[in-house]
């Protein structure tokens, strides 16, 4: 039998590579793929994610493929994941089997620079998965030239979730992952910081209220996504989704435009999530959840004003506390 291995760190496993085991096995290059997790990639920052979970996507995404298995044979292998090593298991423990080893183009260019690469090309014949046509000429490798599928792992890890199959998006977000990088990426150092506080006061009270926690983490993180975006940009945005909004203060469009973001980007349909993110400047959502995030928001231990009167009366009663700050708030207008 030939099996083609596709490694990586699958940090989050995508169509793209969904596509190219497809691919493989539509030209009859083997009989059947299998998809190898690293442990730690030698030539890579080390995957932050735990490797259990990214085994697991990967089984998930594969699971209606009869073609397709996943091993785990390098998280028995030591701590950094030699393709040579490998390999040399693979061939000890399937002495009947022929592999190939598929890497992509920037992998290519690169293997000057892997371990036993000389005596690694003798023991496997590699598939080339070339980038824009790039020629290589070379008949050392099988080269797949008309595969253009332009989605990295690390642009999913950026902000970016429309290349993942549906289980892999529900263990997204079911453990969390990435939207602590997605948040760092989009803002300041500042606004960071006010958006894990923001969490954290969401957490607290989400407990007292028995809101779904993920919901709350996913909720506070995101609710100001859109609130450093280029203003011209925003009213580009504003003007094709809620043109009936572009009338008031620029100060609100952020809250609409990152409800709408994670809808378009992230592929988060949760109602409740979209609402309060929606609402969480004017404190106008009816939910439990929206209402943690108004407060959260305004009564955060990163003010600075004094903020334990508002937490105090909203660990008892949401709808005070916001009729609270919202006073306060109107007052200081006022005055001003």
């Amino acid at each position: 039998m030939i099996k083609a291995v596709i490694g990586g760190s699958f940090d989050p496993i995508h169509l793209g590579h969904l596509n190219m085991a497809k691919r493989l096995l539509k030209n009859k290059l083997c009989d059947e793929v299998v998809f190898m997790p690293s442990l730690a990639t030698p030539l890579k920052l080390q995957s932050k994610t735990n490797y259990k979970l990214r085994l697991k996507m990967v089984k998930e995404t594969i699971k209606p493929y009869k073609k397709m298995s996943v091993s785990d044979l390098e998280s028995k292998l030591g701590s950094t994941s030699y393709t040579y090593n490998t390999v040399l298991q693979l061939i000890k423990q399937n002495p009947n089997d022929t592999f190939l080893w598929v890497i992509g183009y920037d992998q290519y260019v690169n293997l000057c620079n892997w371990y036993k690469i000389d005596e690694l090309l003798q023991l496997i014949k590699f598939v080339v998965f070339s980038r824009d046509n790039q020629k290589i000429d070379d008949d050392r490798f099988i080269v797949i030239n008309d595969f253009n599928y332009l989605i990295s792992s690390t642009q999913i890890r950026n902000g970016n979730f429309n290349y993942l199959s549906k289980p892999v998006k529900k263990i997204i977000y079911d453990n969390l992952l990435y939207f602590d990088n997605i948040v760092k990426l989009n803002m300041s150092e500042f606004r960071y910081l006010h958006s894990v506080a923001v969490k954290d006061t969401a957490l607290l009270l989400g407990k007292i209220y028995n809101v779904d926690l993920n919901k709350c983490y996913i909720a506070a993180m995101l609710h100001d996504i859109c609130k450093e975006c280029d203003l011209n940009d925003q009213q580009l945005q504003m003007q094709v989704c809620f043109s009936d909004k572009i009338v008031q203060n620029k100060k609100i469009w952020h809250g609409y435009l990152g409800a709408n973001y994670i809808k378009d980007k992230l592929n988060i349909y949760d109602y409740d999530i979209y609402n309060a993110i929606y609402h969480h400047v004017l404190g106008t959502g009816n939910s439990v959840l929206a209402k943690i995030i108004y407060v959260a928001d305004k009564a955060n231990h990163l003010r600075s004003y004094e903020v334990s009167g508002y937490l105090n009366v909203a660990s008892y009663d949401l709808d005070q506390a916001m009729l609270m700050i919202k006073n306060d708030f109107d007052e200081i207008k006022n005055k001003g």
